[in-house]
């Protein structure tokens, strides 16, 4: 298991540990305070659906980079981070928005939403060719002949 473990990158380890640190604020932490304290179970009725099934792909884009081949890692990757941007930013209107006064768990919760995020980002940077260069040149297809017979252009980073 420990090789396994070794395949996880930066972004890997940053998505699956902020998801974990999302979790436990949302349970075990008070989001709003004064007379109507709620965790953030209860302060998000609607939302809630949304932080779980983000932190369920976080942990699956996680569990994916263990296994071989880097497709499924990459697509579950893509997911993660667009789940974590639109969970981020309905957090944000919601916590602005509400009536009630802010406990530490709303923004615990909101800052491990916004570094599920970024690991899933550093988890796509990071795959091979994501970021061009002399080894990894970008490969450009035209769109449209133009009655020239071109071939495929690559353009190196200088």
């Amino acid at each position: 298991m420990s090789s396994g473990l070794a395949r996880l990158r930066a972004g890997e380890w940053l998505m699956a540990v902020a998801a974990i640190v999302f979790v436990v604020s949302l349970f075990a932490l008070r989001w709003y305070g004064g007379a109507d304290a709620r965790d953030g179970w209860q302060a998000l009725p609607v939302l809630r659906w949304l932080v779980l099934v983000t932190v369920v792909v976080a942990f699956a884009a996680a569990a994916a980079q263990l296994r071989p081949g880097p497709a499924l890692a990459a697509a579950l990757d893509v997911v993660a981070l667009l789940l974590a941007t639109i969970t981020a930013i309905l957090l944000v209107i919601g916590l602005a928005t509400t009536g009630a006064s802010l406990s530490a768990g709303a923004f615990v919760g909101l800052g491990a939403c916004i570094a599920t995020g970024l690991g899933a980002f550093l988890a796509l940077r990071t795959e091979q060719g994501w970021i061009p260069g002399p080894e990894r040149p970008i490969e450009l297809v035209p769109l449209a002949p133009d009655g020239h017979k071109r071939q495929h252009e690559t353009i190196r980073d200088q």
